[in-house]
């Protein structure tokens, strides 16, 4: 399990990059990850992830 990516740690760095295509990509990955419902996966550190998500969205 990488932290940085379930946390939304990776749009820091789409927001920096910058651009209307990094942010429409950035998009529709967090929807198609939410479709893949990897939420359900991720419980051993779900409070510190929902934190992190939190700030970084």
């Amino acid at each position: 399990m990488n932290l940085n990516y379930h946390s939304f740690d990776w749009l820091n760095i789409a927001k920096k990059i910058g651009g209307a295509e990094n942010v429409t990509r950035a998009k529709n990955h967090i929807f198609n990850w939410y479709k893949k419902k990897y939420y359900k996966i991720l419980s051993t550190m779900e409070t510190i992830l929902i934190c992190k998500r939190f700030i970084n969205i």
